[in-house]
């Protein structure tokens, strides 16, 4: 969907989502991820390592290996190439965002 599972209102509210990871995926720009997607991204962004998929584990994913046949409506491209635009482009605070995901210090 090209957009992060964190949502709230303010920025600093999806800052504390981002902390205390609490993820959102029943907005609407999720409603017509798979649920294998979800998945995999839920298990990427587990807060505690000790209980992260590895690497390797995602790689094997259902939704990443090729077992999972994605339905029409999972397949709305421009819809997330602009979504991962605006993201993008929006303002400095996404990109700090994505730095603290990566593990990055900003």
């Amino acid at each position: 969907c090209g957009k992060p599972p964190f949502y709230h209102d303010t920025k600093e509210g999806v800052y504390k989502a981002i902390k205390r990871n609490q993820l959102d995926m029943d907005t609407p720009s999720w409603q017509n991820v798979s649920p294998e997607a979800k998945n995999f991204v839920a298990r990427a962004l587990v807060k505690d390592p000790k209980y992260r998929a590895s690497a390797q584990e995602l790689l094997e994913h259902e939704w990443l290996s090729g077992t999972h046949i994605p339905q029409r409506n999972e397949l709305k491209l421009n819809e997330v190439s602009q979504n991962i635009k605006t993201f993008y482009s929006a303002s400095g605070f996404q990109k700090t965002v994505v730095s603290i995901l990566a593990g990055l210090r900003v």
